[in-house]
């Protein structure tokens, strides 16, 4: 990473993984830029290897050993930027350390999880029901992903609308760690077709995924304004596809005669099962014997 800042490439490959994986890169292609603070924090662990073998008179092996690291990794090797003449010390390594914990402080806080706020979202709308249905359900797929979007940007959440070729996706956000697709369905009515819909849904956000350049997550956000109860799931599906279904009817669960529910499937897909809905039994009175 060293070498690619400085010669003048601030971006690193496809797909950020773990930390101990950055450090061990060899790869100089690369497509996501640099953060100023990570470029200090792999200074900083290779000042604090160095002052490491001086001070305490480690070899490399051991240091190597200790911090996981692979013996060929770049943090490994001396200090360019240290002149010789400067004396390693107690304090100089603390000083290091600290600077380590404060850095990797600050990236960690800098990770955000937009699928969480989906589902807070999702929670946000449903507690107003009823008194907000009528309102909303006057609102096309558009006005409502917009609804959506602006939850997100006050959250933090930058999402925006993209259009690659003949693909227009909803809503696409990526942070550092991983980028994410959003698909904002409506469904008004609770016919047959349901589950077909819901699947088709499910098919165009996969497509949508399919376009983007890197790999992405996606993320299937359903407002039902039908008389059928859709319930999924708050774990991801195949590791990759979540599906947020914000239930808004006007009948209490109660009065509600049929469920669909929304599970994992086969060859990454959705199962999307109608679920029985027991009746309600009414009290059952014996018989007077006639005298």
């Amino acid at each position: 990473m060293i070498e690619m800042q400085g010669s003048g490439q601030s971006s690193y490959p496809v797909e950020m993984p773990e930390l101990s994986s950055v450090l061990t890169w060899r790869s100089k292609t690369a497509s996501i830029s640099l953060m100023m603070d990570e470029l200090q924090l792999v200074k900083a662990i290779g000042r604090v290897v160095w002052l490491a073998s001086k001070c305490c008179s480690e070899p490399t092996d051991a240091l190597a050993a200790e911090l996981k690291l692979d013996l060929n990794s770049p943090l490994l090797r001396p200090v360019k930027h240290v002149p010789n003449d400067v004396k390693a010390s107690i304090p100089q390594l603390l000083y290091e350390l600290q600077k380590v914990v404060s850095l990797v402080e600050g990236l960690t806080l800098f990770s955000a999880d937009i699928a969480a706020c989906a589902r807070r979202y999702k929670l946000s709308v449903e507690l107003m029901a009823p008194r907000n249905v009528s309102s909303m359900a006057k609102k096309n797929e558009l006005e409502l992903q917009r609804e959506l979007l602006r939850f997100l940007i006050e959250q933090g959440f930058h999402a925006t609308g993209t259009k690659l070729g003949r693909y227009e996706t909803d809503l696409v956000y990526a942070d550092r760690a991983r980028s994410y697709v959003l698909e904002v369905k409506l469904i008004k009515r609770g016919g047959s077709g349901l589950c077909s819909t819901i699947e088709t849904a499910f098919a165009q956000l996969a497509s949508y995924m399919d376009a983007q350049q890197m790999t992405p997550y996606g993320i299937l956000v359903v407002f039902n304004f039908s008389s059928v109860q859709i319930n999924a799931p708050s774990s991801w599906f195949h590791d990759r596809y979540l599906v947020v279904v914000i239930n808004l009817q006007q009948e209490a669960p109660s009065g509600r005669k049929r469920c669909i529910e929304v599970s994992e499937g086969n060859s990454k897909g959705i199962a999307v099962n109608n679920l029985a809905v027991p009746r309600k039994v009414g009290r059952v009175t014996k018989a007077r014997r006639s005298k």
